[in-house]
């Protein structure tokens, strides 16, 4: 959920908005539709997505499969196994390929 709260954040410091935002979290997709976790530990970080989205002007927020979206996947396993600290405006050799990939599958 962090995660989300801060790319939803980056994409709207750089105007990069409204946003189509996908996540393979079902239970985070029923929350923050229904509010069922508004009254959790959990409540202050559900209101600050909400706010996000709302900032970003979201144009949907939906579940899919891990296997649907094998960029993001990619990129979370990259992240977990090296130091490199990418800034923003540089995109790897390796994240263009995944992007493309995944928007040219049929």
């Amino acid at each position: 959920m962090l995660a989300l709260i801060e790319g939803v954040s980056l994409a709207v410091q750089h105007g990069l908005v409204p946003l189509k935002v996908e996540t393979d979290c079902q239970v985070l997709v029923d929350a923050l539709h229904t509010g069922i976790l508004r009254d959790s530990n959990l409540g202050f970080l559900m209101d600050d997505l909400s706010e996000g989205l709302r900032t970003a002007s979201v144009a949907s927020l939906s579940f899919v499969r891990r296997n649907a979206n094998t960029a993001a996947h990619s990129l979370a396993q990259a992240a977990l196994h090296t130091r490199m600290n990418l800034g923003f405006s540089i995109v790897p050799l390796f994240v263009e390929e995944l992007i493309s990939n995944e928007c040219n599958d049929p």
